[in-house]
């Protein structure tokens, strides 16, 4: 899909584990980081749940018992070069 002029690019970072509460505490630790606002980034969204049916996660990791949790951000001014990383815990 392309981008309209002015839409930020959005980065993800993923962390996936069996445990719904290892997920919600390394929620609540994202956002508690500088780095996702450092140079003129943003941090738009925070969010845990199940793996299963979300977007974001890859097939083979859905239907496994693992919930997640994802920081959602603008990577600096910079916006051509949006990141996607998945962290398994």
């Amino acid at each position: 899909m392309p981008r309209r002029k002015g839409q930020a690019v959005k980065s993800y970072k993923i962390y996936l584990t069996k445990s719904f509460d290892a997920a919600r505490v390394i929620g609540e630790g994202l956002k508690e980081e500088e780095p996702w606002t450092l140079d003129g980034g943003k941090m738009y969204l925070i969010y845990i749940g199940e793996a299963d049916g979300k977007s974001l996660i890859p097939e083979i990791y859905q239907g496994r018992g693992y919930y997640y949790a994802c920081i959602e951000y603008r990577n600096g001014p910079d916006e051509s070069r949006p990141k996607y990383e998945i962290v398994i815990c």
